[in-house]
């Protein structure tokens, strides 16, 4: 997990994380977002548990705290995780997206292992830590 990133809680699910940095300026913009005033702003590693664990539980417990329930494990050293039945923006790309800005990990493959022609897939999402210069 990144040191001192912020988690942007929406009725007790993140929504997203950010840099304490970038707080000031965004609060009410994530407020109009989210159509909500219960909205706020605490650390990331208040959803983290077990901070010393291996990434695999890291993930899965930030995962949870947003309110996503996906299979994640390691596979060649890679980290998977199985998104089922999921739309391609609030799902897959939300996940693809978040995992990056809490974990510094980048989705390097998806396999879609279930279609139906909708805007919803299922495909499991492989993510590897890649060096700034790598970028």
């Amino acid at each position: 997990m990144k040191k001192n990133l912020m988690a942007i809680v929406v009725d007790d699910e993140i929504c997203d994380v950010a840099s304490p940095e970038m707080l000031d300026g965004r609060m009410e913009e994530w407020k109009r977002w989210a159509w909500s005033d219960n909205l706020k702003a605490q650390p990331l590693s208040d959803f983290i548990k077990s901070p010393d664990s291996d990434i695999e539980k890291q993930v899965c417990e930030f995962l949870n705290a947003c309110n996503w329930y996906h299979d994640v494990y390691t596979y060649n050293g890679l980290l998977a995780i199985e998104i089922i039945w999921g739309d391609w923006k609030h799902d897959h790309l939300a996940v693809d997206e978040l995992v990056e800005k809490a974990f510094g990990l980048t989705c390097i493959s998806k396999v879609t292992t279930e279609e139906d022609g909708s805007d919803c897939y299922s495909a499991i999402h492989y993510y590897k830590k890649i060096k700034e210069e790598e970028k």
